[in-house]
C-alpha cells in the first residue's frame, strides 16, 4: 500500500485535485507544466529505484544459496508477486505521464497558441461583464448624443440653410456584441463566450480521454493485487475481512505499521491485536501472559515500546489519549501481578513478564519506564483493591509536565487515588523546557540569572512525584517574588521537594541575593494551601528545615569525600558553601519552632516588624562575613506573639527524623551521575551517601533516636568505612539537646566534651537561645583527616610526633589506669586509639578505628588531657614551642 499510495494515485490525484479547486480558473499552461515536470522527475527517480529493487528480488529468486524454510516461498514472492506489481505501478505512471503531455499540447493547440496565455471561464465571464457594462455606458451616451443632434438639427438646419446630419451609433454597439454579447442573450456566437467554449470543450475532451485511458481500471488491480499480497503475508491477522473495502483495509494496516517491528509473525499479531480489541484497546479480552505465544507477546511489548517513546515525546495528554489508554491496559491488566500465582513476589508487576517485556525492546527510554515500574511495590491497602476492582483497570497514565504520572484512581470504588511512579528525564526536561522558552522566553528570566540551564534541568529530574513536578515548576517559573510557588499539598511532595527547597535556598545566598532569600523564606513562613478546600496548617517550614539539614549534610559529606590538596573542589567555595548551608539549616530549624510556637499560615497575614524577626550570627543574609554582630531576616506569621520558648528536644528529635527520610530517599532514587555533573560539590556527597546506605543503612541512621546525658558519653559510632565517614555527620543528630539559659554554663563542657563539634545556636526576641552541635567547619574537617593520615605530625609537626611517640606505652598506662582498665580487650581498644592518636591510620592497620572520631568520647578526652599531662611535666623535652592538643584542636576552629 506505500508503493500505491506514493506512487500510483499521486499524479492521477493531482490532476483531480487542481481541477475540483480551481475548475479551470486561470489556467497557466507554462506554469503546468512545471508542474508536471516536477512529477515526471519525481517518477523518473522513482522507476531507477524500482528497477533496481526488481534486479535485487530477481537475485533472491535466482539463488541458490537461500535455502531452508520459507525459501521458497521468499523465492516465488520475489520472482512473481512483487516484480509483477510494480511493474503494473510503472505501466501506470507511464500512462499518466503521457497523459500530462496531451493536457499541454491540446491546451496550447486548441485553446491558445500563446506560451504566455492565462485564460480562465470565471475569468472570461468578469471580462464580459466589465464589457457589458462599457456598452451601457455606451448606449446610454449615444442615445444622449443623438437626442442632442437631432434637437440641434431641427433647430437649426432651416435657419442656416444647412442640414445637420445624425450619426449612426450602431456600429459601436455592434462592435461591443460582436466581443461580448447582450447581457439578456443568448451569448452563443460572441467572442468571448466562444474562447468559454473552448475552455469548455477541452476540458470535456480531457475528461474523455482521461476515461479512455482508463486509470483506474489499473488502479483497481493494483490494489487488488496489493491486499492479496497483504493478506498472504499476514494470514488470520484480521485484515481479510476488509478485502472489499481497500479504504478501511488500507486504514487499518496503516495504522498497525507504526508498530511494526519487521518481524512478519509478530506484525501478523499487532495487527490481530488492534483490530481485535480498538485502537485503544478498550474491549481487551486477551489470554493471560503465561497462555500468549511468544510472538504475541513481542507484538505487546513492541506496542508498549512505542507507546512510550510517543508518550515520552510530548506535553499534552490530548495528543497522547490513545496511547496512555492501550498503556493502561498493558501495564495494568497484562502486567499485573497474580498474587494466587505469585506468591513471592511482592512487586506491583509480575517480575518475569515485566523483565521478559523489557528483553523483547530496544528503546533505551523504554526500558527505563518497564524497569522503574518493575520495582514498585503496592502499598498495603491497594492489594485487595487491585484485584477486587469492578471491571477494567484504575490504572492511569497522564503527562503532567516534565513528569509521566503512572497512579491508581479508585474514585468510582473507595474514593481514593495513589500515585506509584512519577517518570522524569534529562532528554525530556530539556525538551519541554525549550518548548516552554518558545511560549513564553522569560518563564526562566529570574531563575537563569543565578541557575545555570543543567542546574534547571536537574531540579526538575529530582522529582519524584507530581507534587514535585508542580512545586519545583513553580520554584523555576517564579519571577522573584515566591507568590503562588509553595501552594501544592505537601502530603504529595516527596523528600527531594524538601532537598530542593533546601539547595534553592544554599544557591540563592551563593549568588549574593539577601533580599530574595529574605522573601523566599518569608513566602515559606506564611504560605497558605487548601486540599479540599480546606485550609491546611503549614508544613512547608519542615520541608525546608529538613531539607536544608540535609543538604548541609551532603555538603559536609563532600568535604570527608575530598581533600585539601586532591584538587575537586575548590576549597574557598566549598567552604563558603558549608558555611551558607550550615547558617540555612540554623535558619530551618528556627523557622520551625517559630511554627510550632505561633501556627502561623492559617489565616491572611499582616507582618508585624516588631515582634516577627530572627537573628543570625556571623553571616549576612548573602553568605558574607559582617562586622556588626546580627542581621535581621523578616518572617510573618498571624499572631505576633512575643513569648518564645526555647526548641524541644521532641521538635529536634521530628526535624531529624524528618533529615533522615530525606537523606534515606536521596540515597535510594536520586541518580549521582545527574547530581554529579551539575553540582560536582553535592555530587561526592550524594555518592559517598549512597556508599554509605549500601553497607549498613541501619548502622547509620538507627541511632537517631539515641539521646546523650550531659556528660556526652552516650555518643555511638558508625557501622561500615564507608559509614564511617557519615557517622561523622549524624552523630551530632545524637548529641542535639536543649540547653536552656539556666544551663549556659555547661556549654562549655558540652562543647569540650564533643571535642570535633560546632555549637550551633539561634535567638528570638522575648525568649532565650538554644544550640546543638555538629561538625560544620571545613578546617576541622581537614584537620580531623589529616591528623588521619599523619597522625600528631598532622596537626603539630614531625618533631612533636618523635616526641610523644617516645611516650606512647606512658600514656596507655596513664590512660588504663585513670579508666580503671581490667581486661586484655579494653587495653587493646585503649592501644589502638593512642596509635592512632599518635600515628594516625594511613596503613589502615589499626584494628578499632579508622579515624580519631571514632575514639570513644572517654577515651579521646583522656588521650587529650593526659597528652597535655606528658607536655607540661616534660617541658624540657616539648620546650614552650607548643600548644596543648587541646588548644591545637581548637585552633583550626
Amino acid at each position: 500500500m506505500d508503493i500505491l499510495a506514493l506512487g500510483a494515485l499521486g499524479a492521477y490525484s493531482t490532476y483531480k485535485s487542481y481541477k475540483s479547486k480551481n475548475g479551470g480558473k486561470f489556467y497557466s499552461a507554462p506554469e503546468t507544466k512545471k508542474h508536471y515536470d516536477n512529477i515526471s522527475a519525481e517518477f523518473e527517480t522513482y522507476s531507477k529505484l524500482a528497477e533496481a529493487l526488481i534486479e535485487e528480488m530477481d537475485a533472491i529468486a535466482t539463488t541458490d544459496s537461500y535455502q531452508g524454510q520459507d525459501a521458497d516461498g521468499v523465492k516465488q514472492l520475489m520472482s512473481t508477486t512483487e516484480p509483477e506489481t510494480l511493474r503494473m505501478i510503472l505501466d501506470l505512471h507511464e500512462a499518466i505521464e503521457q497523459y500530462f503531455v496531451d493536457v499541454i499540447d491540446t491546451f496550447t493547440k486548441d485553446v491558445d497558441s500563446s506560451s504566455e496565455a492565462f485564460l480562465g471561464f470565471d475569468m472570461l465571464d468578469l471580462i464580459k461583464q466589465d464589457f457589458w457594462e462599457m456598452l451601457n455606458d455606451y448606449n446610454t451616451e449615444a442615445k444622449i448624443a443623438k437626442e442632442k443632434i437631432e434637437e440641434y438639427s431641427n433647430k437649426y438646419s432651416g435657419k442656416y440653410n444647412h442640414t445637420i446630419t445624425i450619426p449612426d451609433f450602431s456600429p459601436g454597439k455592434d462592435a461591443f456584441i460582436a466581443l461580448c454579447g447582450e447581457e439578456d442573450g443568448d451569448g452563443a456566437d460572441d467572442y468571448l463566450s466562444k474562447c468559454q467554449k473552448m475552455l469548455v470543450d477541452f476540458d470535456e475532451a480531457m475528461a474523455t480521454h482521461l476515461a479512455d485511458l482508463n486509470l483506474m481500471d489499473l488502479v483497481d488491480a493494483i490494489n487488488q493485487k496489493l491486499v492479496t499480497s497483504v493478506t498472504e503475508r499476514y494470514p488470520d491477522s484480521g485484515l481479510e475481512q476488509y478485502v472489499g473495502n481497500i479504504d478501511k483495509f488500507e486504514k487499518e494496516y496503516n495504522y498497525a505499521k507504526q508498530f511494526f517491528t519487521g518481524d512478519d509473525a509478530v506484525d501478523c499479531q499487532i495487527i490481530n491485536i488492534l483490530l481485535t480489541y480498538g485502537h485503544d484497546l478498550s474491549s481487551f479480552d486477551d489470554v493471560s501472559w503465561e497462555e500468549m505465544s511468544v510472538e504475541r507477546r513481542k507484538a505487546y511489548a513492541n506496542i508498549t515500546q512505542v507507546d512510550i517513546e510517543y508518550i515520552d515525546g510530548h506535553l499534552s495528554n490530548e495528543k497522547c489519549a490513545e496511547q496512555e489508554a492501550r498503556l493502561e491496559v498493558i501495564i495494568g491488566t497484562v502486567m499485573l501481578n497474580d498474587p494466587d500465582k505469585y506468591r513471592f513476589d511482592d512487586r506491583m508487576y509480575n517480575s518475569e513478564a515485566m523483565k521478559e517485556l523489557e528483553s523483547y525492546m530496544t528503546s533505551d527510554a523504554a526500558k527505563v519506564y518497564i524497569d522503574e515500574l518493575s520495582n514498585v511495590k503496592p502499598s498495603e491497602h491497594m492489594n485487595g483493591q487491585l484485584y477486587d476492582y469492578p471491571g477494567g483497570t484504575p490504572l492511569n497514565i497522564r503527562i503532567d509536565g516534565v513528569g509521566v504520572v503512572f497512579e491508581y484512581n479508585f474514585t468510582d470504588y473507595n474514593n481514593t487515588t495513589e500515585e506509584i511512579l512519577c517518570h522524569t528525564s534529562i532528554d525530556r526536561t530539556k525538551a519541554c523546557i525549550d518548548y516552554w522558552k518558545k511560549q513564553n522566553p522569560d518563564c526562566y528570566k529570574y531563575a537563569s540569572t543565578f541557575l545555570s540551564d543543567d542546574q534547571i534541568v536537574a531540579y526538575y529530574c529530582t522529582a519524584k512525584t507530581s507534587g514535585d513536578v508542580e512545586l519545583i515548576d513553580n520554584l523555576m517559573k517564579n519571577q522573584g517574588d515566591y507568590q503562588n510557588v509553595f501552594v501544592i499539598d505537601p502530603n504529595k511532595l516527596s523528600e527531594f521537594s524538601s532537598f530542593v527547597m533546601g539547595d534553592y535556598g544554599v544557591e540563592l545566598r551563593v549568588a549574593n541575593k539577601g533580599d530574595e532569600y529574605n522573601t523566599y523564606l518569608s513566602q515559606i513562613s506564611s504560605v497558605q494551601y487548601t486540599v479540599n478546600g480546606n485550609v491546611c496548617t503549614n508544613e512547608y517550614i519542615g520541608l525546608y528545615a529538613s531539607g536544608s539539614a540535609a543538604v548541609s549534610d551532603l555538603y559536609l559529606a563532600s568535604a570527608w569525600a575530598s581533600s585539601e590538596n586532591d584538587g575537586k573542589h575548590d576549597e574557598a567555595d566549598l567552604s563558603r558553601r558549608i558555611q551558607i548551608a550550615n547558617d540555612n539549616e540554623l535558619i530551618g530549624y528556627t523557622l520551625y519552632h517559630y511554627k510550632n510556637e505561633v501556627e502561623w499560615g492559617t489565616q491572611t497575614v499582616q507582618i508585624d516588624i516588631d515582634h516577627n524577626f530572627l537573628y543570625i550570627d556571623k553571616y549576612d543574609c548573602d553568605g558574607n562575613k559582617i562586622n556588626s554582630k546580627k542581621d535581621i531576616i523578616t518572617i510573618s506569621h498571624d499572631s505576633g506573639n512575643e513569648t518564645e520558648k526555647d526548641i524541644t528536644s521532641a521538635e529536634l528529635y521530628e526535624l531529624e527524623q524528618k533529615k533522615a527520610d530525606v537523606m534515606r530517599g536521596i540515597a535510594v532514587d536520586l541518580t549521582v551521575d545527574l547530581v554529579k555533573d551539575v553540582y560536582p560539590i553535592l555530587g561526592e556527597g550524594v555518592s559517598l551517601l549512597k556508599d554509605a546506605f549500601s553497607e549498613d543503612y541501619d548502622g547509620v541512621y538507627s541511632t537517631l533516636s539515641g539521646k546523650v546525658g550531659e556528660d556526652g558519653s552516650a555518643l555511638k559510632m558508625g557501622a561500615g568505612a564507608s559509614s564511617s565517614i557519615i557517622s561523622n555527620l549524624v552523630k551530632y543528630s545524637e548529641k542535639i539537646q536543649a540547653i536552656s539559659d539556666k544551663q549556659e554554663e555547661e556549654l562549655e563542657n558540652f562543647r569540650n566534651k564533643s571535642l570535633w563539634y560546632s555549637v550551633n545556636y539561634y535567638d528570638v526576641v522575648g525568649g532565650s537561645k538554644s544550640y546543638y552541635a555538629k561538625i560544620d567547619d571545613l578546617n576541622m574537617i581537614r584537620m580531623i583527616q589529616n591528623w588521619n593520615e599523619n597522625g600528631l605530625e598532622g596537626i603539630y609537626n614531625q618533631d612533636f610526633c618523635d616526641k610523644m611517640s617516645r611516650h606512647e606505652s606512658t600514656l596507655v598506662n596513664m590512660i588504663c589506669e585513670d579508666l580503671d582498665v581490667s581486661s586484655s580487650e579494653q587495653r587493646e581498644q585503649v592501644e589502638a586509639a593512642v596509635s592512632i592518636f599518635i600515628h594516625g591510620n594511613e596503613d589502615g592497620n589499626n584494628l578499632y578505628y579508622t579515624s580519631v572520631t571514632e575514639i570513644p568520647v572517654d577515651i579521646m578526652l583522656k588521650c587529650v588531657t593526659r597528652a597535655d599531662d606528658i607536655i607540661k611535666n616534660n617541658n624540657e623535652k616539648f620546650g614552650n614551642d607548643y600548644a596543648s592538643v587541646e588548644d591545637q584542636i581548637e585552633s583550626y576552629r
